[in-house]
């Protein structure tokens, strides 16, 4: 299983944000910094079976809040469309 450890520790803007998905995730440098970017690449461009580790995530700032909602359920939609398609994506939450 293809193991992703994604740290979201002292992450202070929105960019920082993705940049830590896009490097955690292997994503290509020109992976667009937004949400539709992020699911388009968790979609096609990630190796099945997969586990991935999400650390700091209840470090990332109040102000940020939203987006990191947003990318939960990002990694969340992820995981259930690897599943309708008999794959398996498993996303841990690390302190």
């Amino acid at each position: 299983m293809k193991g992703y450890e994604i740290n979201f520790r002292s992450c202070k803007t929105y960019a920082e944000l993705y940049e830590r998905i896009i490097k955690g995730m292997d994503f290509p440098q020109w992976c667009g910094k937004n949400p539709d970017s992020i699911w388009d690449m968790l979609s096609s461009d990630i190796k099945v079976p997969a586990i991935i580790y999400l650390e700091g995530v209840n470090e990332i700032p109040n102000e940020l809040s939203e987006h990191k909602d947003i990318i939960l359920k990002i990694f969340d939609r992820a995981r259930v469309w690897y599943k309708e398609l008999g794959e398996t994506v498993e996303v841990k939450m690390l302190e």
